[in-house]
Order: structure tokens, then C-alpha cells, then sequence
């Protein structure tokens, strides 16, 4: 999609409808947006939000808590599987090889997840 948005001129654009611009556009984010939900999965959201915990000041624990929770709620929905905290616990040691678990190194993995695991939760939720 992006390669044909490209392509097309400028001057295509000004001639077709606001209305069908915005379909293409939002059509181009959401297809962004199911890519990203392929690299960073509701299993891999939640190891990252409960490590995050590990770390966070105690006003953003709560917060940081309840979304991992929510990660691994819908991990369970998903897949029906009982081996839930079994992905989810492979995610975390996959996310802590990353920093040699090492916690100094936490920022990361924000760099990595922070973003696309908001936007996945926060796409879920609006779903809802």
C-alpha cells in the first residue's frame, strides 16, 4: 500500500475525494498497525508491562500492573490455552536475554515495546 501511495502524484491526490483519501489512509494505518501486532503480541505486551513494574516508580506501578493484566486476559481469550503464563513467561526471558538481564539496560526494551504494546492495548480496547 505504501509503495502505491508513493506513486501516486500529487496532483491525483487533490483530485480525489477527502472522504476516499481518509479511507486509504486509515485502510494504510491499521495494515501498519496488524504488521506490528505480528512482532509484538498480547503475550509479549504483558511480560513487557510486568517488567516494566520491576522497575517503575510506585505511582506507575498500578497503571503497569493492570495493563499486563489485561495483556494476559487476552492472551487467555485468544488462544483458550492454559499455557498462558508459559508464553507469556517465554516472552519475558526472551525480552530479558535482549538486556542480559540486565535492568539498567531496561530503556531498551522501552524503545522496543513501549510504543506498539500502547497501541496494541489501547487498539484492543477500543475495539471493545
Amino acid at each position: 500500500m505504501y509503495t502505491i501511495i508513493n506513486k501516486v502524484s500529487f496532483l491525483t491526490i487533490k483530485s480525489v475525494p477527502i472522504n476516499l483519501l481518509l479511507i486509504i489512509l486509515t485502510t494504510y494505518h491499521q495494515s501498519n498497525l496488524a504488521d506490528s501486532s505480528s512482532v509484538v503480541d498480547f503475550a509479549t505486551c504483558s511480560a513487557y508491562f510486568f517488567n516494566a513494574t520491576k522497575i517503575s516508580p510506585l505511582h506507575e506501578y498500578e497503571e503497569l500492573f493492570q495493563l499486563g493484566g489485561n495483556a494476559a486476559d487476552r492472551v487467555q481469550s485468544l488462544s483458550g490455552s492454559a499455557d498462558v503464563m508459559r508464553e507469556i513467561g517465554d516472552a519475558s526471558n526472551s525480552m530479558m536475554g535482549l538486556i542480559g538481564r540486565d535492568f539498567r539496560r531496561f530503556s531498551e526494551l522501552e524503545e522496543r515495546y513501549e510504543v506498539p504494546c500502547l497501541e496494541l492495548i489501547s487498539t484492543e480496547s477500543s475495539i471493545k
